[in-house]
């Protein structure tokens, strides 16, 4: 046990021979000691070092999520480029490990304070913790700051009813109408309801897992109307 300045450092030999040293970030000699113990009963257990929680920072973190999310052909990726910048002007080179419970607050404030909506921040956070998670599982820390998201009351309104989406689809195209009216009878959303192929439709309409925004498939049953709305476009297919 030794210290730097004020911070306590320890020191031992890991399972491979070489000399470890690593700083326990604490004022207290205890937690020094209590770091080393645990360093030390991984190796009577035949168990590598764990990771130096010092040395990976936030931006890596966030680094490796997006290119989790680039190989994985995630469609929120461009929504996770704009929530890692809004996180680096904070945490940009802050050690994983540093980051608090009461920095998660502060750095929600500040952007509450900067007119974003709640749940703009929420989905900031939201890659933040998932960020977190993945170095979890990567070995690369060994804990994570509570990440607690902000209450949101974006409760949607305004919904019109079947006489008002007849009236808008009236003035559509046909092509275009029958989306809408396909979207109002099933409640999906319009890249749902556009990219559909016939392959897709038998006693169901069906959407296969990865093509909804959650990633689970989902099906429809056909009812007259939809059945109606699903022979007049077939009959349409036909003639072109």
């Amino acid at each position: 046990m030794y210290r730097r300045g004020r911070i306590w450092w320890f020191k031992w030999t890991s399972l491979d021979g070489q000399r470890m040293y690593r700083s326990s970030g604490s004022l207290e000699r205890a937690v020094a000691e209590e770091m080393l113990r645990a360093e030390l009963s991984r190796k009577s257990k035949g168990l590598p070092s764990s990771p130096d929680p010092w040395r990976c920072r936030v931006d890596e973190l966030l680094e490796t999520l997006q290119a989790r999310y680039r190989t994985e052909g995630r469609r929120s990726l461009e929504r996770l480029k704009y929530s890692k910048e809004q996180l680096l002007r904070l945490f940009g080179n802050v050690p994983a490990a540093r980051v608090t419970g009461a920095d998660i607050l502060r750095y929600a404030t500040l952007r509450l304070e900067e007119k974003a909506a709640p749940a703009t921040v929420n989905r900031e956070l939201a890659a933040l913790r998932a960020a977190y998670r993945l170095g979890l599982d990567n070995d690369v820390i060994v804990a994570m700051p509570r990440i607690k998201l902000l209450p949101e009351n974006n409760v949607r309104k305004g919904f019109a009813d079947g006489h008002q989406v007849e009236a808008i689809a009236r003035r559509l195209r046909d092509e275009v109408a029958d989306g809408v009216r396909f979207a109002f009878q099933t409640g999906w959303r319009r890249a749902e309801v556009f990219s559909l192929s016939w392959s897709q439709v038998d006693c169901f309409v069906r959407l296969e897992p990865g093509m909804t925004k959650n990633g689970e498939g989902r099906a429809f049953p056909i009812t007259p109307a939809l059945r109606a709305l699903l022979e007049r476009r077939q009959e349409y297919t036909r003639r072109c």
